[in-house]
């Protein structure tokens, strides 16, 4: 079910507490110099990824951002981001949950020469 990048709340999880994982596939056409880094943005409250098939880490908190540098390549590439959100709202203590974005890949080459 292809969905946007919006609170659990507005698909009806509100009282959902767990991990939901969200996955695309996206076209690199040429390989990319230097390093490469994915910023999801903003998520509640945990995510874990792993890009074609390999972890490229973990976060609890606060920057989301994961260095996919030898994890990205030529062509094909599959996303895959597992977030997790709190126990509150399972109890009823409802709190804004899931993966908001704006989900972006930067060549931080290119960024630092800006």
């Amino acid at each position: 079910v292809e969905r946007p990048l919006q609170p659990w709340i507005a698909w009806g999880m509100e009282r959902f507490s767990g991990v939901v994982e969200y996955t695309t596939r996206f076209n690199l056409a040429q390989p990319v110099d230097g390093a490469v880094q994915l910023d999801l943005g903003k998520v509640l409250y945990t995510a874990e990824v792993w890009l074609n098939g390999r972890s490229v880490g973990a976060r609890l908190w606060a920057p989301h951002t994961f260095d996919i540098t030898e994890a990205l390549q030529p062509g094909q590439n599959e996303l895959r981001i597992r977030v997790a959100n709190l126990v509150n709202n399972n109890y009823g203590d409802l709190r804004e949950s899931g993966l908001l974005g704006p989900v972006v890949i930067q060549n931080l080459a290119t960024e630092n020469q800006k």
